[in-house]
């Protein structure tokens, strides 16, 4: 917050329900960064997007990630700029509509979804050995428990470099 109690101008909040792009850190020249994106499946029930790893929940493939160029997103582009969007909900399921538009808080557990196919950012239980060493594959797949709650799989924290209490 701004001394006077008002947010400065470059300060933006993130709220439950507002679409946001994932996308990595700006190259140099921050002309054309690279953003996330997952597309539905094709009419087999198979991803459209190339990728030497994939994961199954109950036989069908889980959506996967890509990366793309800004100048190669939108209209009339390879990718369509609606896979590049998502939003945050809370985790219970019970409170999403009266968070819908509140600020996100820092360092608490939330859920992040595709817009374009409702389905969550999920972390998956498989490790591969990459350059740098072993990584958890990343999907967009909704894990649910018995009572319709998001399990591990589907809980990110956002956090603005202070330790969580």
């Amino acid at each position: 917050m701004a001394p006077d109690g008002n947010r400065g101008e470059n300060e933006l909040v993130l709220k439950y329900g507002q679409p946001f792009r994932l996308q990595c850190v700006d190259d140099p020249t921050g002309k054309d960064p690279l953003m996330l994106y997952t597309a539905p499946k094709s009419w087999d029930l198979t991803s459209i997007i190339p990728n030497s790893f994939d994961t199954r929940k109950y036989g069908e493939i889980n959506l996967t990630l890509g990366l793309c160029s800004r100048k190669n997103c939108g209209p009339g582009k390879q990718i369509p700029a609606a896979y590049t969007h998502w939003y945050c909900q809370h985790i219970d399921p019970h409170k999403r509509f009266e968070t819908e538009g509140t600020p996100l808080p820092s360092n608490e557990p939330l859920v992040i979804t595709h817009m374009a196919t409702n389905r969550n950012l999920a972390a998956e239980n498989t490790v591969i050995q990459t350059l740098f060493g072993p990584e958890f594959l990343v999907s967009v797949q909704n894990y649910r428990n018995i009572f319709k709650r998001e399990t591990w799989q589907n809980l990110w924290i956002i956090s603005n470099g202070h330790q969580c209490k």
